[in-house]
């Protein structure tokens, strides 16, 4: 549950050529060992504790029983600082970045990257929203609302699949169309019949 940009990597495919996108190095356990460790340097524990910057709010508030919700919003503030090239949240110190996860507001991405797209801002904000509940509630409705934005924004459902492991179901040549799909869907209001 320690997912942060440093996490995520491209790697090689074995077969088919391209990439694939693999998970490594969750920094929070990394930080336990690093803390028992007398001997760390600091600046490796201070690198090690910029991970809480992705942590959730359930995660922040100590909650034992986390479920993928709780990744689903760090990917959310991933997404937030590849678009606007900014965290959502900050802090002087570990308290403050608390307090701020848990009850302010980011700024909106459109005001730090007017260009974006509104139903991917959507999406974005559908996965950082502080109550789980509000979340999208599993990784395949996320996947499926990402591929409805892409399909209507244009984008090949190939360039999204970089490691993106299909359902055992689900035809690779064929639009993602499931029960999952048609929750996932958010429609902008540029969408809307006026």
């Amino acid at each position: 549950r320690d997912l942060t940009p440093r996490s995520i990597i491209m790697v090689p495919r074995s077969s088919g050529g391209g990439e694939a996108v693999k998970l490594i190095d969750f920094g929070i356990s990394r930080l336990q060992l690093l803390t028992a460790n007398p001997n760390s340097p600091p600046s490796s524990i201070v690198a090690e504790t910029e991970s809480f910057q992705y942590l959730s709010p359930e995660q922040l508030n100590g909650l034992r029983e986390l479920d993928p919700r709780s990744n689903i919003y760090t990917l959310g503030v991933i997404a937030y600082e590849a678009i606007t090239g900014k965290l959502p949240f900050e802090g002087k110190d570990f308290g403050d970045l608390t307090f701020n996860i848990l009850r302010e507001d980011p700024v909106p991405v459109e005001s730090l990257a007017p260009e974006s797209s509104s139903p991917f801002v959507q999406l974005i904000t559908k996965a950082m929203a502080r109550s789980p509940n509000a979340r999208f509630q599993y990784a395949e409705e996320m996947y499926a609302a990402i591929s409805n934005w892409a399909s209507r924004a244009g984008i090949a459902r190939a360039a999204l699949e970089c490691g993106v492991m299909e359902w055992p179901d689900q035809d690779p040549e064929e639009p993602i169309s499931s029960e999952r799909a048609s929750t996932a869907e958010l429609r902008s209001q540029d969408d809307e019949p006026t």
